[in-house]
């Protein structure tokens, strides 16, 4: 398996049934924890072989939250997020959450199913230097058809440079399902 997300749709990359794969995961994922950089409290190690590691210095995430359930709906599936540090040493520099295997990842929740909430959230997502977006789906009326829709509206309406920065959308549902547009 590469370093790059290669899944099209939800399913999982589940690596119970592969041993050495899954007993790789688990030591890369406490080598990092034995670093002291990520919140041991935090972060999470699923049986599929998919992780989160949250960095010490990640803005107040909490237990519980949106973002932290929506990563770990991600870990059940296989994948690995690294919650980075969001701290710069430049005045309003903007930041991504983290990673998703080695793409620059950020993570946003849509609550309402605005005119252009997806497409607005894209184009921050590009400006905050993110490669990869998650979208978590936060009420019922984000529905899959407006997902697209919207996705179509960022492709066809975006500044090029923000469409040129996100390579990809991962979209994870209130019921924990996954799936993966490639924009590109």
């Amino acid at each position: 398996m590469s370093g790059t997300p290669d899944k099209k749709t939800g399913g999982t990359r589940n690596y119970a049934k592969y041993p050495k794969t899954l007993q790789k995961r688990r030591d890369e994922y406490d080598a990092e924890i034995a670093t002291g950089n990520y919140n041991a409290e935090l972060s999470y190690f699923d049986k599929s072989g998919g992780y989160v590691l949250v960095h010490k210095d990640h803005n107040k995430i909490k237990e519980g939250s949106l973002e932290m359930e929506t990563t770990h709906d991600l870990a059940k599936k296989g994948y690995k997020i690294r919650l980075e540090s969001e701290k710069s040493k430049r005045f309003k520099d903007k930041k991504c959450d983290g990673t998703i295997y080695d793409s620059p990842m950020d993570i946003k929740t849509v609550s309402t199913a605005g005119k252009y909430t997806i497409k607005g959230a894209l184009e921050k997502a590009s400006s905050q230097k993110a490669n990869v977006v998650i979208i978590r789906q936060g009420a019922p009326d984000i529905t899959r058809k407006y997902i697209d829709d919207q996705i179509d509206l960022f492709k066809s309406k975006s500044p090029r440079r923000a469409v040129r920065k996100i390579k990809r959308v991962i979209v994870v549902g209130e019921n924990g399902h996954v799936h993966v547009h490639d924009l590109q």
